[in-house]
Protein backbone atom coordinates (compact mmCIF):
# COMPACT_ATOMS: atom_id res chain seq x y z
CA UNK A 1 0.00 0.00 0.00
CA UNK A 2 1.36 3.40 -0.96
CA UNK A 3 0.05 6.73 0.35
CA UNK A 4 0.87 10.12 -1.16
CA UNK A 5 -0.08 13.22 0.83
CA UNK A 6 -0.20 16.92 0.01
CA UNK A 7 -1.62 19.95 1.78
CA UNK A 8 -2.96 23.01 0.00
CA UNK A 9 -4.83 26.30 0.12
CA UNK A 10 -7.89 25.79 -2.09
CA UNK A 11 -10.66 23.19 -1.91
CA UNK A 12 -12.41 23.85 -5.21
CA UNK A 13 -9.74 22.61 -7.62
CA UNK A 14 -8.81 19.42 -5.77
CA UNK A 15 -12.45 18.46 -5.08
CA UNK A 16 -13.34 18.93 -8.73
CA UNK A 17 -10.32 16.87 -9.75
CA UNK A 18 -11.28 14.02 -7.42
CA UNK A 19 -14.98 13.91 -8.25
CA UNK A 20 -14.94 14.72 -11.96
CA UNK A 21 -12.54 11.98 -12.98
CA UNK A 22 -14.01 9.32 -15.27
CA UNK A 23 -15.42 6.41 -13.22
CA UNK A 24 -14.99 8.29 -9.93
CA UNK A 25 -17.14 6.87 -7.15
CA UNK A 26 -17.99 8.76 -3.95
CA UNK A 27 -17.74 6.11 -1.20
CA UNK A 28 -18.18 8.23 1.92
CA UNK A 29 -18.75 11.82 2.98
CA UNK A 30 -18.80 13.33 6.45
CA UNK A 31 -19.82 16.86 7.42
CA UNK A 32 -21.01 17.73 3.90
CA UNK A 33 -24.10 17.06 1.83
CA UNK A 34 -24.83 16.81 -1.90
CA UNK A 35 -22.57 15.53 -4.68
CA UNK A 36 -21.87 18.68 -6.71
CA UNK A 37 -18.12 19.47 -6.41
CA UNK A 38 -18.62 23.23 -6.09
CA UNK A 39 -21.30 22.86 -3.45
CA UNK A 40 -19.18 20.45 -1.42
CA UNK A 41 -16.21 22.82 -1.69
CA UNK A 42 -18.29 25.72 -0.32
CA UNK A 43 -19.10 23.67 2.79
CA UNK A 44 -15.41 22.91 3.38
CA UNK A 45 -14.53 26.60 2.89
CA UNK A 46 -17.21 27.75 5.34
CA UNK A 47 -15.59 25.77 8.17
CA UNK A 48 -12.00 26.58 7.16
CA UNK A 49 -12.81 30.32 7.20
CA UNK A 50 -13.27 30.09 10.95
CA UNK A 51 -9.50 29.79 11.13
CA UNK A 52 -8.23 32.24 8.54
CA UNK A 53 -4.73 32.12 9.99
CA UNK A 54 -4.40 28.53 8.66
CA UNK A 55 -2.85 29.04 5.23
CA UNK A 56 -3.26 25.42 4.06
CA UNK A 57 -6.47 23.87 5.38
CA UNK A 58 -6.66 21.19 2.64
CA UNK A 59 -5.41 17.67 3.39
CA UNK A 60 -5.34 15.37 0.34
CA UNK A 61 -4.08 11.77 0.35
CA UNK A 62 -4.26 9.12 -2.37
CA UNK A 63 -3.81 5.49 -1.36
CA UNK A 64 -3.09 2.74 -3.91
CA UNK A 65 -2.62 -1.01 -3.62
CA UNK A 66 -0.53 -3.80 -5.14
CA UNK A 67 -1.90 -5.95 -7.96
CA UNK A 68 -2.33 -8.93 -5.66
CA UNK A 69 -4.43 -7.02 -3.13
CA UNK A 70 -8.16 -7.59 -3.50
CA UNK A 71 -9.69 -4.52 -1.90
CA UNK A 72 -13.46 -4.02 -1.68
CA UNK A 73 -15.24 -0.68 -1.33
CA UNK A 74 -15.98 -1.45 2.33
CA UNK A 75 -12.29 -2.11 2.97
CA UNK A 76 -11.39 1.19 1.36
CA UNK A 77 -13.83 3.05 3.63
CA UNK A 78 -12.48 1.28 6.73
CA UNK A 79 -8.87 1.94 5.71
CA UNK A 80 -9.68 5.62 5.07
CA UNK A 81 -11.24 6.03 8.53
CA UNK A 82 -8.33 4.27 10.24
CA UNK A 83 -5.87 6.37 8.25
CA UNK A 84 -7.52 9.62 9.36
CA UNK A 85 -7.47 8.47 12.98
CA UNK A 86 -3.75 7.63 12.71
CA UNK A 87 -3.01 11.13 11.38
CA UNK A 88 -4.90 12.86 14.21
CA UNK A 89 -8.25 13.67 12.60
CA UNK A 90 -11.44 13.44 14.63
CA UNK A 91 -14.10 11.77 12.48
CA UNK A 92 -16.81 13.67 14.40
CA UNK A 93 -15.14 17.08 14.13
CA UNK A 94 -13.34 17.14 10.73
CA UNK A 95 -15.08 17.14 7.37
CA UNK A 96 -13.85 14.56 4.84
CA UNK A 97 -14.81 12.66 1.70
CA UNK A 98 -13.54 9.32 0.34
CA UNK A 99 -13.58 8.86 -3.45
CA UNK A 100 -12.60 5.73 -5.37
CA UNK A 101 -10.98 5.93 -8.81
CA UNK A 102 -11.50 2.75 -10.78
CA UNK A 103 -8.70 1.04 -12.66
CA UNK A 104 -9.67 1.90 -16.26
CA UNK A 105 -7.11 4.73 -16.42
CA UNK A 106 -4.74 3.52 -13.71
CA UNK A 107 -2.56 0.53 -12.88
CA UNK A 108 -4.91 -0.42 -10.04
CA UNK A 109 -7.99 0.92 -8.28
CA UNK A 110 -7.13 3.46 -5.59
CA UNK A 111 -8.93 5.99 -3.47
CA UNK A 112 -8.57 9.61 -2.40
CA UNK A 113 -9.19 11.08 1.02
CA UNK A 114 -9.82 14.81 1.19
CA UNK A 115 -10.18 16.29 4.67
CA UNK A 116 -10.47 19.69 6.31
CA UNK A 117 -7.64 20.30 8.77
CA UNK A 118 -9.88 22.77 10.58
CA UNK A 119 -12.46 21.08 12.82
CA UNK A 120 -15.85 22.28 13.95
CA UNK A 121 -14.30 22.79 17.39
CA UNK A 122 -11.65 25.13 15.95
CA UNK A 123 -8.80 22.67 16.43
CA UNK A 124 -6.32 22.25 13.57
CA UNK A 125 -4.73 18.94 12.60
CA UNK A 126 -0.93 19.20 12.57
CA UNK A 127 0.59 18.85 9.08
CA UNK A 128 4.15 18.51 10.40
CA UNK A 129 5.99 15.74 8.48
CA UNK A 130 2.68 14.75 6.88
CA UNK A 131 4.35 12.63 4.18
CA UNK A 132 6.43 10.58 6.63
CA UNK A 133 3.47 10.14 8.95
CA UNK A 134 1.40 8.89 6.02
CA UNK A 135 4.07 6.30 5.21
CA UNK A 136 4.08 5.06 8.83
CA UNK A 137 0.28 4.88 8.87
CA UNK A 138 0.35 2.80 5.66
CA UNK A 139 2.82 0.37 7.28
CA UNK A 140 0.45 -0.10 10.22
CA UNK A 141 -2.65 -0.56 8.03
CA UNK A 142 -0.91 -3.03 5.71
CA UNK A 143 -0.42 -5.36 8.67
CA UNK A 144 -3.92 -4.78 10.05
CA UNK A 145 -5.65 -5.58 6.74
CA UNK A 146 -3.15 -8.22 5.59
CA UNK A 147 -2.12 -6.23 2.50
CA UNK A 148 1.09 -6.39 0.47
CA UNK A 149 3.88 -4.72 2.46
CA UNK A 150 5.53 -2.23 0.13
CA UNK A 151 8.82 -1.95 2.04
CA UNK A 152 9.44 -5.72 1.90
CA UNK A 153 8.87 -6.20 -1.81
CA UNK A 154 11.61 -6.95 -4.33
CA UNK A 155 12.23 -4.73 -7.37
CA UNK A 156 9.74 -6.52 -9.62
CA UNK A 157 6.78 -6.34 -7.23
CA UNK A 158 7.57 -2.81 -6.17
CA UNK A 159 7.66 -1.70 -9.80
CA UNK A 160 4.06 -2.86 -10.20
CA UNK A 161 3.06 -0.53 -7.39
CA UNK A 162 4.57 2.61 -8.87
CA UNK A 163 1.79 4.84 -10.23
CA UNK A 164 1.48 4.69 -13.98
CA UNK A 165 2.49 8.34 -14.31
CA UNK A 166 5.98 7.47 -13.06
CA UNK A 167 6.25 4.83 -15.78
CA UNK A 168 5.27 7.39 -18.42
CA UNK A 169 7.66 10.02 -17.04
CA UNK A 170 10.51 7.54 -17.36
CA UNK A 171 9.46 6.66 -20.91
CA UNK A 172 9.35 10.33 -21.93
CA UNK A 173 12.73 10.98 -20.29
CA UNK A 174 14.38 8.12 -22.19
CA UNK A 175 12.98 9.31 -25.52
CA UNK A 176 14.06 12.92 -24.89
CA UNK A 177 17.57 11.79 -24.01
CA UNK A 178 17.74 9.75 -27.21
CA UNK A 179 16.44 12.58 -29.41
CA UNK A 180 18.52 15.40 -27.93
CA UNK A 181 21.78 13.68 -27.05
CA UNK A 182 21.99 10.72 -29.44
CA UNK A 183 20.10 11.70 -32.58
CA UNK A 184 20.95 15.36 -31.85
CA UNK A 185 17.80 16.90 -33.34
CA UNK A 186 18.21 20.62 -33.93
CA UNK A 187 14.66 22.04 -33.97
CA UNK A 188 11.37 21.72 -32.11
CA UNK A 189 9.74 20.30 -35.25
CA UNK A 190 12.33 17.53 -35.48
CA UNK A 191 11.95 16.81 -31.77
CA UNK A 192 8.16 16.58 -32.09
CA UNK A 193 8.48 14.19 -35.06
CA UNK A 194 10.91 11.88 -33.24
CA UNK A 195 8.72 11.78 -30.12
CA UNK A 196 5.54 11.16 -32.09
CA UNK A 197 7.07 7.94 -33.45
CA UNK A 198 6.76 6.63 -29.87
CA UNK A 199 3.26 8.08 -29.28
CA UNK A 200 4.56 11.01 -27.24
CA UNK A 201 2.98 14.40 -27.97
CA UNK A 202 4.99 17.59 -27.46
CA UNK A 203 3.04 20.72 -26.46
CA UNK A 204 4.43 24.26 -26.61
CA UNK A 205 2.50 26.73 -24.45
CA UNK A 206 2.16 30.23 -25.87
CA UNK A 207 0.94 33.57 -24.60
CA UNK A 208 -1.57 35.63 -26.59
CA UNK A 209 1.40 37.53 -28.02
CA UNK A 210 2.77 34.32 -29.49
CA UNK A 211 5.67 34.08 -27.03
CA UNK A 212 6.40 30.50 -25.95
CA UNK A 213 6.59 30.27 -22.16
CA UNK A 214 6.48 26.54 -21.43
CA UNK A 215 6.71 22.99 -22.75
CA UNK A 216 4.97 19.76 -21.77
CA UNK A 217 4.72 16.20 -23.01
CA UNK A 218 1.71 13.91 -23.18
CA UNK A 219 1.32 10.13 -23.26
CA UNK A 220 -2.22 8.80 -23.43
CA UNK A 221 -4.13 11.02 -20.97
CA UNK A 222 -1.08 11.85 -18.86
CA UNK A 223 0.55 15.24 -19.32
CA UNK A 224 3.82 16.41 -17.72
CA UNK A 225 5.71 19.69 -17.67
CA UNK A 226 9.21 19.25 -19.05
CA UNK A 227 10.83 20.46 -15.83
CA UNK A 228 8.79 17.96 -13.76
CA UNK A 229 10.40 15.10 -15.71
CA UNK A 230 13.90 16.49 -15.31
CA UNK A 231 15.32 19.99 -14.99
CA UNK A 232 17.29 19.49 -18.20
CA UNK A 233 13.97 19.14 -20.05
CA UNK A 234 12.63 22.58 -19.17
CA UNK A 235 11.86 24.86 -22.12
CA UNK A 236 15.03 26.91 -21.55
CA UNK A 237 17.32 23.88 -21.34
CA UNK A 238 15.78 22.12 -24.35
CA UNK A 239 16.04 25.30 -26.42
CA UNK A 240 19.71 25.66 -25.48
CA UNK A 241 20.42 22.05 -26.45
CA UNK A 242 18.63 22.40 -29.80
CA UNK A 243 20.69 25.52 -30.57
CA UNK A 244 23.88 23.68 -29.60
CA UNK A 245 22.98 20.76 -31.89
CA UNK A 246 22.17 23.19 -34.69
CA UNK A 247 25.55 24.93 -34.38
CA UNK A 248 27.33 21.61 -34.33
CA UNK A 249 25.46 20.43 -37.41
CA UNK A 250 26.19 23.72 -39.23
CA UNK A 251 29.88 23.55 -38.31
CA UNK A 252 30.22 20.02 -39.68
CA UNK A 253 28.42 21.02 -42.89
CA UNK A 254 30.62 24.08 -43.48
CA UNK A 255 33.78 22.08 -42.78
CA UNK A 256 32.76 19.47 -45.34
CA UNK A 257 31.79 21.99 -48.04
CA UNK A 258 34.96 24.12 -47.71
CA UNK A 259 37.36 21.22 -47.80
CA UNK A 260 39.09 21.52 -51.23
CA UNK A 261 39.67 18.24 -53.05
CA UNK A 262 43.33 17.44 -53.60
CA UNK A 263 44.28 18.20 -57.19
CA UNK A 264 45.26 15.26 -59.24
CA UNK A 265 48.94 15.32 -60.21
CA UNK A 266 49.54 15.28 -63.91
CA UNK A 267 51.90 12.62 -65.18
CA UNK A 268 53.33 15.28 -67.49
CA UNK A 269 54.06 17.59 -64.56
CA UNK A 270 55.90 14.77 -62.89
CA UNK A 271 57.98 14.00 -65.96
CA UNK A 272 58.71 17.70 -66.53
CA UNK A 273 59.87 18.19 -62.92
CA UNK A 274 62.09 15.14 -63.18
CA UNK A 275 63.82 16.47 -66.26
CA UNK A 276 64.24 20.15 -65.44
CA UNK A 277 67.29 19.20 -63.41
CA UNK A 278 68.99 18.27 -66.69
CA UNK A 279 69.20 21.31 -69.04
CA UNK A 280 69.86 19.03 -71.95
CA UNK A 281 66.54 17.31 -71.61
CA UNK A 282 63.82 19.94 -71.92
CA UNK A 283 60.62 18.12 -72.82
CA UNK A 284 57.50 19.56 -74.34
CA UNK A 285 54.58 17.23 -74.71
CA UNK A 286 52.53 19.84 -76.54
CA UNK A 287 54.65 20.44 -79.60
CA UNK A 288 56.24 17.01 -79.93
CA UNK A 289 59.84 18.33 -79.97
CA UNK A 290 62.53 17.74 -77.41
CA UNK A 291 62.14 21.06 -75.63
CA UNK A 292 59.48 23.20 -74.04
CA UNK A 293 57.46 26.05 -75.53
CA UNK A 294 59.38 29.37 -75.60
CA UNK A 295 62.85 27.71 -75.61
CA UNK A 296 63.25 27.68 -79.43
CA UNK A 297 63.71 31.44 -79.63
CA UNK A 298 66.12 31.43 -76.73
CA UNK A 299 68.25 28.72 -78.40
CA UNK A 300 68.38 30.72 -81.67
CA UNK A 301 69.53 33.84 -79.80
CA UNK A 302 72.28 31.86 -78.09
CA UNK A 303 73.48 30.43 -81.44
CA UNK A 304 73.65 33.91 -83.00
CA UNK A 305 75.55 35.26 -80.01
CA UNK A 306 78.00 32.36 -80.15
CA UNK A 307 78.50 32.90 -83.90
CA UNK A 308 79.24 36.62 -83.45
CA UNK A 309 81.73 35.77 -80.74
CA UNK A 310 83.51 33.30 -83.05
CA UNK A 311 83.57 35.87 -85.91
CA UNK A 312 85.17 38.45 -83.64
CA UNK A 313 87.85 35.98 -82.65
CA UNK A 314 88.65 35.34 -86.32
CA UNK A 315 88.99 39.04 -87.14
CA UNK A 316 91.45 39.50 -84.36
Amino acid sequence: MIGITNTGKGFVGVIRYILEQENAELLLKSGVCGEDPNYIAKQFIAVADEKRDVSKPVWHTSISFAYDDEVTNKMMVDIAKDYLNELGFDLNQNQFIVVKHNKNNHIHSHFHVLANRVGYDGKVVNDYYCKNRTARACDILELKYNLTIAREQGPKTYKDKIPIKEKYKKEISENLNDALFQKKVSSFNELADVLSENNIKMLLHKQSTGRVYGISFQVDKWKFKGSSINKKFSLKQIQAKLESNQKQEFSIKISYETQEPKEKQSQYDFIERENTSNPGMLLNFNNGYGYRDGDEEEIKKRKKKRKRSNDNDLTR
